[in-house]
């Protein structure tokens, strides 16, 4: 018998690949349309009657927007109300100096709040820091009220005796600069 060669037609693409090429294109289509969230879109409204009064914020976000200045609202306030708040204290009595670094300012009432000087400590000096605080030196403090639970910072001068905080502290003043005012 002779052989006679048969050509297969062949008939394109196959099946297959147009049914896979098909369901990619329904996929990234369902994923384009499935994936928007007009529910959480905007919508325009029409513009509401102005108003002529002045919206004022309540008592607790203006306090936590503004520094601390007085030392009377520092001693009084709760520890939620004060802590994380910045302070710009003026002319505060220095009370008890355990440290240079490390010392109490006193309000009139006899309430107290620890400060610890935030920089390093001066090597080689009887002196912690770059000042020397006495009890009554009158203060210019500015700084950051910290919670006790969180610990001394770890580069604060505060050496030794006063290094964890002294007992029944709450919160106390990251000061970051204290200058003498008399």
């Amino acid at each position: 018998m002779a052989e006679i060669p048969i050509e297969r037609k062949t008939k394109g693409i196959a099946w297959w690949v147009w049914l896979l090429i098909a369901l990619l294109i329904a996929a990234i289509l369902w994923w384009l349309l499935a994936g928007r969230d007009d529910d959480g879109v905007a919508q325009p409204q029409a513009p509401a009657a102005v108003s002529q009064t002045a919206v004022v914020p309540t008592g607790g976000e203006q306090a936590a927007a503004e520094p601390i200045t007085d030392l009377g609202t520092l001693l009084t306030g709760t520890d939620d109300a004060v802590v994380g708040r910045q302070v710009q204290l003026t002319n505060v009595p220095a009370g008890d100096v355990p440290a240079d670094a490390g010392f109490w300012i006193t309000g009139e009432n006899g309430a107290r709040e620890y400060v610890i000087l935030h920089e390093v400590r001066t090597p080689n000096t009887p002196i912690e820091g770059k000042i020397d605080v006495n009890k009554g030196d009158r203060l210019d403090i500015t700084g950051t009220v910290r919670s006790a639970s969180e610990g001394v910072p770890k580069d604060a001068a505060i050496p030794g005796p006063t290094a964890p905080l002294p007992d029944g502290v709450k919160h106390y003043i990251d000061a970051e600069s204290v200058t003498k005012t008399q």
